[in-house]
Formats: structure tokens, sequence, C-alpha cells
């Protein structure tokens, strides 16, 4: 599943899929989006995609307990909000790109197993 376009006058709010999602989830909030969509369902993902994501200020994804292939996490020029707070596991590889300083929540509460490499970059210091 790839989720282009996000926001602006075609805003898309919310997203309803499998529960156990058997498959790819690209996410792709570009331009002046500042909307991150509601996600229904998608409690299990074989791999996360989020990334190029504009203006966007909150990624958020309270349904999402396990990542079964990978996942990649970008924050955009806006971003003040990462909160995953019930993902539970994520296997190889995990990569979360924080690219601005503006990030005050990082929630990852629940998450006890990472089987794999896992990497957390950013280009300032994270002092918050």
């Amino acid at each position: 599943m790839i989720i282009g376009r996000l926001g602006g006058n075609d805003s898309i709010t919310k997203i309803t899929g499998d529960d156990q999602f058997q498959g790819t989830l690209f996410i792709r909030c570009q331009f002046n989006d500042n909307v991150f969509p509601e996600f229904e369902g998608f409690s299990e993902v074989d791999y996360l995609n989020i990334g190029n994501n504009g203006s966007l200020e909150n990624i958020e994804m309270p349904n999402l307990t396990k990542i079964n292939n990978g996942a990649y996490i970008a924050t955009g020029s806006r971003t003040t909000s990462l909160s995953f707070s019930n993902l539970e596991s994520v296997s190889n590889p995990f990569e979360i790109v924080v690219a601005y300083d503006l990030i005050n929540t990082v929630d990852f509460s629940k998450l006890t197993s990472i089987s794999g490499d896992f990497e957390f970059s950013s280009n300032f210091f994270l002092n918050k």
C-alpha cells in the first residue's frame, strides 16, 4: 500500500486496513501537509516506511504493535512529535532519522524487542 499526498484540500484523515497488514506500508506526506492520518487496524505490518514528510507536525500510530520486516521513519521540517506508544516489537532493520531539532516528544514506551539492527540518527545534538 502506498499512500501518496496527504493533506491540503484533498485531506485524508482516516485510513482503514487489515489488523494484520501483510505488506509494505509507505506513507508520504509532502508539500504543505501537516495532518498525519488516523490509522484504523494496522496493529501489525510487514514493513513500514514513513518519509518525505514536508511540514508534517506529528507522526503517530497508536494502534501499531508489531513490525515484522523492518521500518524506516524520517521526520519532516516541522515535526515536533514522534509517537508509536503501543509498538512492542520491530524486526531488522529499524531506522529513525530526525532531521530537525524541533522534536520534543519521542514515544516508544512499550517497545521491548528489536531483533536486528537499530539506528537512530540526527543532524543535531538531541538534548530534550
